[in-house]
């Protein structure tokens, strides 16, 4: 299925086109309860081409914050799940353990 989602993208390309947040949100939506490892190689796709655009800044030593607000259902767990095993991992092995972490979401779906 990755590879459809790569040729899709490659002809969206083709036509002059990039996908957005709205294409990743619907396939990741799809593929979070279906295939999880390539719904992580996508979120990386999506990461490489800053289709979300920070929503993990950079905060002093002990606060973190993840800013999901643009996210559907499915790319907020892919997403999650992400800074759990690459962002988070690093917070516990710091000598800083945060007391709290901030998870920002919206409101819900319409």
């Amino acid at each position: 299925r990755l590879k459809e989602a790569r040729e899709l993208f490659a002809e969206l390309d083709g036509l002059g086109l990039a996908p957005g947040v709205d294409t990743f949100n619907g396939l990741l939506d799809g593929l979070v309860k279906s295939n999880w490892e390539v719904a992580m190689e996508l979120f990386r796709v999506a990461l490489e081409t800053d289709v979300y655009g920070v929503f993990n800044p950079p905060l002093p030593p002990g606060k973190h914050r993840l800013d999901l607000t643009r996210f559907s259902a499915g790319a907020a767990c892919v997403a999650f799940y992400w800074w759990l095993s690459t962002r988070a991992r690093k917070v516990l092995w710091a000598t800083v353990i945060p007391k709290k972490i901030i998870l920002r979401v919206g409101v819900g779906l319409d």
